[in-house]
């Protein structure tokens, strides 16, 4: 019983040592078997987990910088979008008055005072 109990406690170092030639020592024998093949594949678990722990490791030390690539560009993106479609505002107003200034009879005078027009109202 005392194989048993240990083997309950996770303790797989526990055989049982009888002799002789009848059903005991048949299933002490397959017992022990049993106990070797579980901290076989026991330690083939613990192995492969390590393993698998190292390649996450390494995985996610590759993924950081893509990571932070992909960050720049979602975010850097939306930046140049927004710097973008600010400055094409101010152009579109300042194209707008320049062609409403030069329809104009005396198209020299009205083009000096286009810009002053376009600072006095936008800015």
């Amino acid at each position: 019983m005392s194989g048993i109990r240990q083997l309950a406690r996770n303790d797989l170092t526990h055989r049982i040592v009888l002799k002789g030639r009848n059903e005991f020592t048949y299933l002490a024998k397959n017992f022990n078997q049993v106990t070797d093949d579980l901290a076989q594949q026991r330690s083939e678990l613990l192995d492969a987990r390590s393993e698998l722990e190292c390649k996450v490791v390494v995985r996610k030390s590759f993924m950081r910088p893509i990571k932070s690539c992909i960050t720049s560009i979602r975010y850097g993106g939306t930046f140049f979008a927004d710097i973008s479609h600010e400055l094409r505002t101010a152009l579109t107003v300042i194209r707008g008055e320049a062609e409403v200034t030069l329809r104009g009879k005396d198209k020299a005078v009205l083009a000096s005072m286009a810009p002053h027009r376009v600072s006095n109202n936008y800015c």
